[in-house]
């Protein structure tokens, strides 16, 4: 504004009179930062058959800005995405689009029949908070949404895709790209999308549905993709044969996620960090897994409602993180028999899980982090199903009558069990292989009953031979650098 109170454009131009725009039919395109901080109303651009491109910022914080039709602009190739056209002697490349960027007035976008339309630019609709739609319906060379696209239009309820019925091709869902929008569902069955990138739709609260079943190129769900969607109950990402991975946090916090279908993704390698955590699932089906290797830290963290996950045939799995299962207080069973080449269980994997009853362990060489199992009140059953063939028999002393009790704990030679592994589990009474001789038996004695504190018992035992503490054959257990005992 200068000091006659004329608004201007950046550049020093007078800002023309708030009202709708039209063009000719010969536009072919429309610059950057070509109607930036106008008083633009509306745009009617349909049908423009030669309209090729919109510039970066073209209509940018244009606050007075209501409607855009850009319907049947079937040249139309890119919007707002400065980062493919090629810059000009001495113009930096890679700009971000901005096209629509906090145009907090703007309400409707139709980009139906934009049939050449390939990407919707970086930030393209930034902060549009009265943006309630937009269809895209006919775009069907549509292969990106490009980073924040529609970053924080908070009341953006509905947005029509191409192939939302199935066959869509959009390819990549960039970061950020729906944060925080109103969306309610968001289909794509066999689509081609590949990637869905880190926060792309978190904080979605309004999100109930999500549906890219036999999306067979996707690959990776990116972090925090779905976090804070509280309003989540379905997922289905079931026959999306090469996803690799669910990256950490991607849908940490859907506090009415009860349903997770992963049926026929056998490519999925990770489970990442807190991924599903303080979920409302109650089942987790996992079987079809089978290249699954990795059950990140805090996956599953206070799924207060999980009952019994199914890893039946997750065969390739290595590591169970630590707080993977913790507080999930409805869990009754743990079966891990099947995943023989598992190595490690985290620390304090299952701590708190009040209601487990038992747990299945494969008889191989895994470790079992401090507190894997602790405080796990009513846990009676721990079971190594494998093939041991050197065992080691542990027998517990009561601390308060000296008096040995009936029930021994059997485990597997390498078995390696850390600090407190098992601490506070008070109806613990039964550890074993079953099915297989014993060809070396050892004795030692335990703290608390069946409280089962190992570092600390192990370590007086040794101390205090021949005193109210006994140890026959001392070289049954031996101690790692971070306090591990594992049996010899």
């Amino acid at each position: 504004m200068d000091q006659r109170g004329t608004k201007r454009t950046p550049a020093g131009e007078p800002l023309p009179a708030p009202g709708p725009l039209t063009a000719g039919t010969a536009l072919e395109h429309i610059a950057d930062c070509a109607f930036k901080l106008t008083g633009v109303l509306s745009v009617d651009l349909s049908h423009r058959d030669r309209l090729g491109s919109i510039g970066g910022c073209a209509f940018a914080q244009c606050t007075e800005f209501r409607w855009v039709s850009l319907a049947g602009c079937k040249a139309l190739r890119s919007l707002g995405d400065l980062a493919v056209r090629v810059p000009a002697a001495g113009e930096p490349a890679g700009v971000d689009g901005r096209s629509f960027e906090r145009c907090t007035s703007l309400a409707c976008v139709d980009l139906s029949n934009c049939s050449s339309l390939q990407s919707i630019g970086t930030s393209s609709f930034d902060t549009c908070s009265a943006l309630t739609s937009v269809n895209l319906g006919g775009c069907l060379e549509l292969e990106r949404i490009r980073p924040r696209a529609f970053f924080n239009c908070g009341s953006l309820v509905a947005i029509e895709l191409p192939g939302a019925a199935g066959g869509s091709p959009v390819r990549r869902i960039g970061n950020a790209a729906f944060y925080q929008t109103a969306l309610r569902a968001f289909r794509l069955p066999r689509s081609a999308l590949r990637s869905i990138g880190r926060e792309a739709f978190r904080g979605c609260r309004a999100l109930l549905v999500l549906d890219l079943s036999g999306s067979a190129e996707l690959r990776v769900v990116g972090e925090d993709a779905f976090s804070g969607c509280s309003a989540l109950r379905a997922v289905n990402l079931s026959r999306c044969t090469a996803l690799e991975r669910i990256d950490p946090r991607a849908f940490s916090g859907c506090g009415s996620l009860a349903s997770f279908n992963v049926g026929g993704c056998g490519a999925l390698r990770v489970l990442g960090a807190g991924a599903l955590q303080r979920t409302a699932l109650v089942a987790l089906d996992l079987s079809d897994c089978t290249a699954l290797a990795c059950i990140g830290s805090c996956a599953l963290f206070e799924c207060s409602a999980l009952e019994a996950p199914d890893v039946s045939d997750c065969v390739s799995l290595l590591e169970i993180g630590d707080h993977a299962l913790c507080g999930c207080t409805a869990l009754g069973a743990l079966d891990l028999s099947a995943c023989t080449t598992l190595r490690l269980i985290g620390k304090c994997a299952g701590y708190g899980c009040r209601a487990l009853t038992s747990v299945r362990l494969p008889a191989v060489g895994w470790t079992a982090a401090a507190l894997a199992f602790a405080e796990c009140a009513a846990l009676r059953d721990v079971d190594f199903t494998g093939g041991a063939q050197r065992l080691a028999t542990l027998r517990c002393i009561s601390v308060a009558t000296h008096s040995a009790r009936a029930v021994e704990a059997r485990v597997p030679a390498g078995l390696v069990l850390g600090p407190d592994a098992f601490k506070g589990c008070v109806a613990l009474t039964r550890m074993g292989v079953r099915g297989y001789g014993w060809t070396r038996v050892r004795t030692i004695v335990f703290l608390r009953g069946f409280a089962l504190h190992w570092q600390e018992v192990v370590a007086q035992a040794l101390c205090a031979p021949g005193g109210a503490w006994e140890a026959q054959d001392r070289a049954a257990f031996e101690a790692d650098a971070d306090g591990h005992w594992a049996a010899a």
